[in-house]
């Protein structure tokens, strides 16, 4: 049996893991400097924090979207007469979920931009 552990995969002749992590670190001082590499590690922490936030942002986004879905497919039940306007960031959520999307808002109802939004979303998960 082949162990394929990914720990295996770094031995370099003689040298295990913890010889391998040392050299790399040497290795580092010896490029960088003893100055540069704490700003580099603090650079590294900053860009991980930013991705970390878009990523939560992008969630949010997509949980409004699928909000915004799932309003459409509730309104789909009720006549085109009893369209209730939405407001405040229920409206701009929308608007900005359309616009990301590519649809023009511009003369749509709420319930026009939710179907448009529903449709568009339904093509690219198919």
């Amino acid at each position: 049996m082949i162990n394929l552990l990914p720990w295996t995969l770094l031995q370099l002749g003689p040298f295990g893991g913890m010889e391998i992590i040392l050299i790399i670190i040497a290795v580092a001082v010896f490029l960088f400097g003893t100055k540069k590499i704490p700003e580099m590690a603090r650079s590294l922490g900053k860009a991980t924090g930013e991705f970390r936030k878009g990523k939560v942002e992008m969630d949010k986004e997509v949980k409004d979207l699928e909000g915004a879905t799932i309003d459409v497919k509730n309104d789909t039940d009720r006549s085109a007469t009893s369209e209730q306007p939405l407001l405040g960031e229920k409206r701009e959520a929308l608007i900005r979920a359309a616009k990301e999307l590519g649809i023009s808002t511009e003369g749509k109802s709420d319930n026009e931009l939710r179907r448009l939004v529903r449709d568009t979303v339904g093509e690219s998960n198919a």
